[in-house]
This record gives structure tokens, sequence and C-alpha cells, in this order.
């Protein structure tokens, strides 16, 4: 479905969705770093529910991008010796 949005928002939905699932595996993680940070009770209830949302799903796209970020460095060397980020194993590799 074709949708014109304005340019200011295509990169926040684009990097919504690409650290979709670190800011899934992260959010309470963040969560409760923000509580410790501003002392609050574990158990208690936050008094800005949206400040948790943005600061887990700012702190999941940073993983993310620490992901992204880490996986390239990791990919320098294969890419040298010819593997060209191909590193799935094929029956032809086990040596049988």
């Amino acid at each position: 479905i074709p949708l014109r949005l304005p340019r200011f928002v295509v990169p926040l939905l684009t990097g919504a969705a690409g650290g979709s699932l670190f800011i899934y595996l992260t959010h309470f993680q963040f969560r409760s770093l923000l509580r410790h940070l501003l002392n609050f009770e574990l158990h208690g209830s936050m008094p800005w529910p949206w400040l948790s949302i943005a600061f887990s799903m700012v702190g999941g796209y940073f993983m993310w991008q620490a992901w992204n970020f880490a996986s390239q460095l990791a990919a320098r060397p294969l890419r040298r010796l010819g593997l060209r980020g191909d590193v799935r194993l094929r029956s032809t590799d086990s040596g049988l």
C-alpha cells in the first residue's frame, strides 16, 4: 500500500522497524535502568510512562546500531578471505 509521509517521519519509522527486535529484547532492561536512574521503587509505577517507552525505544535502537557495527567489524576479516559474508556451511565443506 503506497503511503506518502513527510520526509522527517521516514527515518523515524525505518529506525523503529529496523530496531524492533532489539527494542523488544531490551525494553525491560532499559525500563529498569530508567527506574534506577530516577530512583523509583522497583514495584512502584512510573509517573511518566511515555518516558519509559521513549527511553526503551531509543535504547533498543542504539543496541541495534551497536549490533550492526559489531557485525560489520566481524565481517571484515571474512571479506578479506574472499567469503563476502556468506559463511554458510555446505555439504561439501564437511570433508565427507
